[in-house]
């Protein structure tokens, strides 16, 4: 499914970023961002569902980089973690 999420505030990721306000950002239906940009001029893939941000802060584009190399996936609580080597 694609998405349109719109009247958000943006945080593009750039080293002097600026917050910028009412944006939309397009997402297709591979997961990909398809556009960014004001949210008066810039649209979603045709049939996309549309989530209102209100204002909002939205920071595309982040990837879940948090890893623990020795554990195998299954949650456990951190006293069992040495259990895991």
């Amino acid at each position: 499914m694609s998405y349109v999420f719109t009247h958000a505030t943006l945080l593009d990721g750039t080293r002097d970023m600026q917050p910028q306000e009412n944006m939309t950002v397009a997402v297709d239906d591979n997961g990909r961002i398809s556009a960014v940009g004001p949210a008066a001029s810039t649209v979603g893939p045709a049939g996309a569902q549309e989530v209102d941000l209100k204002g909002a802060y939205l920071m595309p584009g982040l990837v879940n980089l948090h890893v623990h190399l020795c554990g195998n996936g299954k949650p456990t609580s951190a006293g069992a973690a040495g259990d895991l080597i």
